[in-house]
Parts: structure tokens; C-alpha cells; sequence
């Protein structure tokens, strides 16, 4: 005989809420991201699930960062950037990499010249707090969509939580207006960087595909 399954399970969130969730960093991945073939950029995705507050316990969420450049891409049309999918050149990486550095400082890692699989290691199951946000979707302006607005360190001064109207509207799937919640205090600047040893640049092998969710 089978074990009695609860009544009043709770209902699957189909986005995060609004509010500040403490998430765990779970892994990061190389490869190519993008929606089709012909928009595929090199990037990072972040696997991350959250853990506070306890209404939002769980849920799993990829956070990706999109280093290479399309030429299609509005800064190569206006001239301030090259065309780089691979994101091969340092100059490329030194504009792409500003919101993924602002991500590893909250969580407590600086990243500049250092290896990239040393960053992701060093990443790997720390916390941190965003700040979740509800967008409307470009395509469809019915529907919103979670976004994190901001990256902090967790005890920055913000209490985790999200309001109760956000997290219905999560469940239900209808939005829910942006919860403005308390000023964050400014996360502490981080160390000035070692200047990293000279040396040949490496040969990046071809990153699989990533998920395009």
C-alpha cells in the first residue's frame, strides 16, 4: 500500500513574484544562446533556485548573459562595438561582461583576470538576493514577465520577501503591479583586481547549445 498524498498542495508558480527572493547559485554553463540558428551568441546561463522567503522556496529559475555581439546588434550598427558571436576578442568581453560582474560582486566574487571556469567554481552554491521585477512582454503586451531588475549581496540590509498579491498573481498566472519594497542599501565596492600575468591568449573550443528557454 502507497503513502497518502496531502490535501491542499500548493498550486506551481508559473513566474517568480515580485519582491526580493535569496537565491542559490547552482551552476553556471558555456555555450551558445539564442532563440534560433541565425541568433545564436556565445553566453553564461546561470541555474539558480530560490530560497527565501519560504512562499517562493524552490523555484528554479535560468538567468542567462549574452557576451558575444550579432551584427545585427544596435551598438555594431551605430559604430561602438564589432560584430564578435564567439565574444573571442577582449574588447568585446570588456563591454558584454558589466552585468555579469555586477552578479558575481553581489554574490561575493571578483572576476577580473581570472579564469572563467575558476569564476564559475568559486560561484557555485553561494547566495545572493535579486530584486524581481514584472516586465511586459515585447511580443504580447497581455502577459508580463519576471525579470531581475537588480543583483545584491544577501544581508545588504533588504529582508527577503514578496507581497501577497505578487505571489497570487505568480500562482494564477495574472499580473500583478511591481512592488516597489524598501531602498537596498549599496552593496560594498569590491576590491581593485591583481593585474593578471601576460601571456598567449587561448583557443576557446566551440560551445554547445544552451538552452533556449
Amino acid at each position: 500500500m502507497g503513502f497518502q498524498i496531502p490535501v491542499g498542495i500548493q498550486e506551481p508558480f508559473e513566474k517568480l513574484p515580485t519582491g526580493y527572493i535569496v537565491f542559490n547559485i547552482d551552476g553556471i554553463e558555456e555555450g551558445m544562446l539564442g532563440f534560433k540558428e541565425d541568433d545564436l551568441v556565445y553566453g553564461w546561463q546561470v541555474a539558480l533556485t530560490a530560497e527565501e522567503p519560504n512562499a517562493v522556496t524552490g523555484i528554479t529559475r535560468e538567468e542567462k548573459f549574452y557576451l558575444g555581439v550579432r551584427e545585427t546588434d544596435s551598438r555594431v550598427t551605430n559604430g561602438k562595438l564589432k560584430a564578435d558571436r564567439n565574444a573571442e576578442d577582449p574588447e568585446t568581453l570588456k563591454k558584454t561582461l558589466s552585468r555579469f560582474k555586477a552578479f558575481a560582486m553581489a554574490a561575493g566574487v571578483e572576476i577580473e583576470g581570472k579564469d572563467h571556469e575558476v569564476v564559475f567554481s568559486e560561484l557555485k552554491n553561494r547566495k545572493i538576493m535579486g530584486k524581481v521585477v514584472h516586465v511586459v512582454g515585447k511580443d504580447d503586451p497581455t502577459k508580463t514577465y519576471a525579470q531581475i531588475d537588480r543583483w545584491m549581496p544577501v544581508g545588504s540590509g533588504v529582508e527577503p520577501h514578496v507581497t501577497e498579491e505578487a505571489a497570487q498573481a505568480a500562482r494564477t498566472g495574472k499580473p500583478a503591479p511591481a512592488q516597489a519594497g524598501p531602498k537596498p542599501a549599496a552593496p560594498p565596492s569590491a576590491a581593485p583586481p591583481s593585474a593578471p600575468a601576460a601571456g598567449p591568449a587561448p583557443v576557446r573550443a566551440m560551445p554547445k547549445r544552451l538552452g533556449a528557454r
